[in-house]
């Protein structure tokens, strides 16, 4: 009996030994494949940070050159409107002179045509309200028989 009962504990033993040695190798691939796991997830995460940072990237160069773009727009219309401003500066500075010149021509022309005594007066009569030259007041002019007459 004794035989076989250390031959049924050396079996047992045995038996006990597979299965913590198979316990062991689970516990290893479980580890193994937990590490794996984790080692395929952080080169997930490093794969969509890589996008994201890449996209980032992406929209930080394109911002940037919006930027640029809309900075070179600002400065074409600046220039712009300050060329259109020196353009309607002269235009106006030549429409001045323009009537200054030709108010100091007829101011001219007058100021000669009445220093001169000599000089026949040849002015517009439509400067006067009543038009002295070209018509009469009246509706019709007296005759020198009529002013003696009245007289």
């Amino acid at each position: 009996i004794p035989r076989r009962i250390a031959r049924k504990n050396r079996l047992l033993n045995e038996m006990r030994e597979q299965q913590r040695e198979a316990e062991l190798q689970h516990k290893a691939k479980r580890a193994e494949n937990a590490q794996r796991s984790r080692d395929y997830q952080r080169k997930l995460d490093e794969r969509r940070t890589k996008k994201a940072l890449k996209k980032r990237e992406k929209e930080l160069r394109e911002k940037r050159a919006e930027s640029r773009r809309l900075e070179q727009e600002q400065k074409q219309r600046v220039i712009r409107e300050r060329i259109d401003f020196a353009s309607r500066v002269d235009q106006i500075t030549s429409d001045l002179d323009r009537r200054y010149g030709a108010n100091c021509f007829s101011v001219k022309v007058q100021v000669t045509d009445y220093s001169e005594d000599n000089k026949p007066v040849a002015t517009d009569p439509a400067v006067f309200g009543r038009c002295y030259f070209d018509r009469h007041s009246q509706n019709g002019t007296e005759t020198y028989g009529e002013a003696e007459e009245r007289a």
